[in-house]
């Protein structure tokens, strides 16, 4: 919700908050009630930080127009991801053949090895010090439909086709890029491929990454900002920028406040 929110002179400015479009942030009554459960802070500055993390500001960011300490709304974040990451887990449903899905795997530096961060990670496929991604997304009509991030242990043929099959009925559609780990996925789908080291981005047969491409870039923009700070909770980020991706800017605040008041209401447990 980056155009609700204007910064003048220092000043945050929220639109959509008691009919005043110019309100301060620090004047911002909003909705009465709290946002989530078992949260000290009161229901004006939780709808504050509400509006902050819909328009995607950093945690230092909110805390600093918020008022509160930036651990304060680096917590309370938390708490909006692991709203988000239950409600996601809670419709998640597997890919069926209507449209084409394209799988594609990408790599973030920040994981573990040997007990610490690897500070000198090589470019390519290489896993050391990386976590691996594996996206899957649909399209409709050239826009992201359902985007699906997941952590995988390796990019063998094997953990591929599996993670393929958990989340795509067989028998539908799938496009890749050259890579040989996708080799086994003609045994269960339509597979179809474009040779990107042909600088192919878009095949003879019309399969095209290009969409799993643009989901990553979102990925690893957002993840960047966070500094590995997010490989203490990588799948709640990874589910947290699903939601991003499908769900647009001006939309945002709204989605998710209805996401809070149905994890409240008890419809699904956040952890």
């Amino acid at each position: 919700m980056m155009s609700n929110i204007k910064f003048f002179n220092g000043t945050a400015r929220l639109g959509n908050c008691r009919g005043n479009r110019t309100a301060r942030l620090g004047n911002c009554r909003g909705k009465r009630g709290a946002v989530v459960r078992r949260c000290k802070l009161s229901p004006q500055t939780q709808q504050m930080l509400l509006r902050c993390f819909a328009a995607n500001m950093s945690g230092r960011e909110a805390g600093r127009f918020c008022g509160v300490n930036y651990k304060t709304a680096l917590l309370f974040f938390r708490k909006l991801r692991a709203v988000i990451k239950a409600e996601r887990d809670l419709k998640a449903t597997g890919f069926d053949g209507s449209n084409a899905v394209a799988i594609d795997e990408c790599y973030i530096k920040g994981n573990w090895d040997g007990g610490r961060v690897a500070k000198t990670v090589k470019r390519g496929r290489g896993t050391l010090g990386k976590f691996v991604v594996g996206g899957i997304v649909s399209r409709e009509g050239g826009h992201l439909k359902r985007v699906k991030f997941e952590e995988l242990s390796g990019i063998s043929a094997v953990k591929l086709l599996a993670f393929a099959k958990q989340h795509i009925e067989p028998g539908a559609t799938v496009w890749t890029d050259e890579f040989r780990g996708y080799n086994k996925l003609r045994t269960v789908y339509e597979h179809r491929r474009c040779c990107h080291a042909r600088e192919e981005w878009v095949g003879k047969t019309g399969a095209t990454t290009a969409g799993c491409e643009v989901a990553f870039r979102f990925l690893r923009k957002y993840l960047r900002t966070y500094m590995s700070g997010y490989r203490y909770n990588f799948k709640m980020f990874l589910a947290e920028c699903e939601w991003r991706v499908e769900t647009k800017v001006a939309n945002a605040f709204p989605a998710l406040l209805d996401l809070c008041e149905r994890a409240r209401a008890g419809f699904f447990v956040a952890a």
